[in-house]
């Protein structure tokens, strides 16, 4: 392993053996500091030209050893990206050196270089990371691979992800290169994103359920699919926020993504050949012949435009009903989203056979009746008995009156005291007793 010291001799015997040429031009400019440095920047652009013109081309021979196959080729692509950053280091290199050998001090100038000199850095690291990333999503030449973790439908993802990351960490070292204190930045940061996060929390479930769609997908572009059994059709685009469909009817329904992972979906384009199997089924009367039944719907089928010739079809008996016999017819179309078409054209041809041949065709009978409007109808109530009631009187009203009385007559009587009960004792007795006998002989 070639160690630091020897690189180093080796650099100092080539600035030995071009030392001689370039020190009279830099003694002609002795006065003249921003001739020096113009100087300088010159030298290191032409020396950077060769050096990016030279050493990718090592570098690609070195890289192209390791790398047979040629539908995972990075050779071609990296040496581009190391030839770019290899030039613009070297000229911003080229310029601090200029600042340091004229002992020029303009610290603005040289923070401005250390920073262009990290986001060419970092630019490098995004754009080769992204490339890696490419080419791994397409490196089995398959659209859809389920044993890897990148797919082409996954791809903006991770490029997304690793944009993000990157530019957060140029942000950061070119801030500590200026001599920011970023602490007071983070915390301020941290309020903002639970703020922003308690403010968007449908949309950040939105987000959420479409990165775990993408990364595990349930279903793919083009695919037909049921969601909850109500909503049906053709998924056109897969979004961070929600999923588009078109319906048979070419109208596009925006389905939030938070509602597809909560929900029960039905992928009927998942099977390897992509066809789908279809299910007919017929009510028919008692009393048929089953095998003219059997017979005439699997003609029903083969005279189909949309039922697979090459699947096999076949009928069974579903159900027996009290009202009818279900038969179901079995066969396979091309793909899900003929099923509305194949459907209705074997209603068709199934309800002209059945006409032909004389069969009845039955329907189950309706278990609930709605009643639209009524018309209302006069009818006469003969009450045979009321009921027992209470009457509670909250109030009685004042009977109160006034009587004249005009004449009163003469009700003038005597009253006759024969014996005064003894109320006050013995002695007062006595003497009560000879008021009495007194008044007796008076009336005499």
């Amino acid at each position: 392993m070639v160690s630091y010291e020897e690189i180093k001799r080796v650099i100092e015997a080539q600035v030995a053996i071009v030392k001689p040429y370039v020190e009279p031009v830099w003694n002609l400019f002795s006065d003249y500091v921003y001739l020096q440095i113009a100087f300088l920047v010159i030298v290191g652009y032409l020396f950077a030209k060769l050096v990016s013109h030279y050493v990718p081309y090592f570098l690609f021979l070195l890289l192209d050893k390791f790398d047979k196959d040629e539908k995972f080729s990075l050779a071609r692509e990296l040496v581009g990206l190391i030839k770019k950053l290899i030039f613009q280091l070297l000229v911003l290199i080229s310029i601090l050196v200029a600042f340091k050998v004229t002992s020029f001090s303009l610290e603005p100038v040289t923070l401005l270089v250390k920073s262009l000199i990290v986001i060419v850095i970092g630019m490098f690291l995004s754009n080769a990371i992204k490339t890696i990333l490419k080419k791994a999503a397409h490196a089995s030449g398959e659209e859809h691979d389920d044993t890897k973790l990148i797919q082409p439908s996954t791809l903006p993802l991770f490029e997304n992800a690793v944009s993000i990351l990157i530019t957060l960490g140029i942000i950061y070292q070119v801030l500590s290169l200026w001599g920011i204190d970023i602490t007071a930045l983070l915390a301020s940061a941290g309020i903002a994103a639970m703020a922003i996060g308690m403010a968007m929390k449908d949309t950040l479930a939105d987000i959420i359920a479409g990165i775990l769609i993408l990364t595990d997908p349930p279903f793919r572009i083009g695919d037909n699919i049921q969601i909850d059994g109500r909503i049906r059709g053709t998924v056109r685009k897969i979004g961070m926020r929600n999923t588009r469909i078109f319906t048979d009817e070419n109208i596009e329904i925006i389905v939030p993504n938070s509602l597809i992972g909560n929900s029960q979906v039905i992928n009927e384009s998942s099977s390897l050949n992509k066809h789908l199997r279809i299910q007919f089924n017929v009510h028919v009367a008692y009393g048929c012949d089953t095998e003219e039944i059997r017979t005439l719907l699997i003609d029903i089928a083969h005279g189909s435009k949309n039922i697979l010739k090459d699947q096999p079809v076949f009928v069974r008996i579903s159900s027996v009903n009290p009202e009818s016999i279900k038969f179901g017819l079995y066969g396979w179309i091309a793909t899900p989203q003929k099923k509305s078409s194949a459907i209705a054209e074997l209603n068709e041809l199934m309800y002209m056979r059945f006409l032909k041949e004389n069969i009845e065709i039955t329907l189950p009978k309706l278990e609930e009746v709605a009643i639209i409007s009524h018309v209302p109808i006069q009818q006469e109530m003969v009450i045979k008995e009321a009921p027992k009631q209470e009457i509670y009187i909250k109030e009685f009203p004042d009977t109160r009156q006034e009587v004249e009385v005009k004449e009163f007559p003469n009700t003038k009587q005597a009253i006759f005291i024969k014996e005064m009960p003894n109320l006050f004792g013995t002695a007062k007795a006595k003497k009560l007793n000879k008021i009495s006998k007194k008044g007796d002989k008076d009336e005499q």
